[in-house]
């Protein structure tokens, strides 16, 4: 029976992403050279935010060893540095969304939006379960038990840059059609 729940769970996810790419990829959408200079400038600072939080955990970790306190006992390094990761690909979107190079030309954020909010949804649904069955902080947050957390902590302000500026966008355009009258 568990097979069967498998098999059917994986033609369904392959049956939403074959649709997902056709409902996404129906028109031809580029991006402009000034939004490919600000995904340059998102994807450079991501990863220099990536790159010093590594360098800060590693040296907070030297640290607390040397004071007698273990950091990697409440926490699995490797979901730490997944984690770091997570926070770098944030810092690139939000980037991306705030100097409105994260769309193509004439792309509408709405379907992405609603994406961004059903993935944070089911990420903290997740991470709340683990929570309350007391699995989260069992022995250390390692991978398996703390991706939901990380992920609902990526996605929000993910959600919020894409909500706002949604938001401003729709005002300015509102602005823009009063001036023309």
């Amino acid at each position: 029976m568990y097979i069967f729940g498998l098999i059917i769970g994986l033609v369904f996810g392959i049956t939403c992403a074959v649709a997902f790419y056709y409902l996404l990829s129906n028109r031809k959408k580029y991006y402009d050279e000034r939004q490919l200079i600000f995904q340059g400038k998102g994807y450079k600072y991501g990863y220099t935010v990536m790159l010093l939080s590594m360098f800060l955990v590693g040296f907070l970790g030297h640290i607390l060893q040397i004071l007698k306190f273990d950091l990697f006992h409440f926490v699995d390094p490797f979901a730490l540095f997944c984690f770091i990761a997570f926070v770098g690909l944030a810092v690139s979107s939000v980037y991306c969304i705030i100097k409105e190079a994260y769309f193509r030309v004439g792309e509408k954020s709405t379907k992405y939006i609603v994406i961004t909010i059903i993935l944070y949804l089911l990420n903290c649904f997740a991470t709340f379960d683990y929570i309350f069955n007391e699995q989260l902080f069992k022995n250390k947050i390692t991978l398996s038990r703390g991706a939901s957390l990380a992920m609902s902590i990526t996605f929000l302000p993910i959600c919020i840059a894409l909500i706002v500026k949604r938001i401003q966008t729709s005002k300015d355009n509102s602005i823009d059609d009063e001036d023309t009258l």
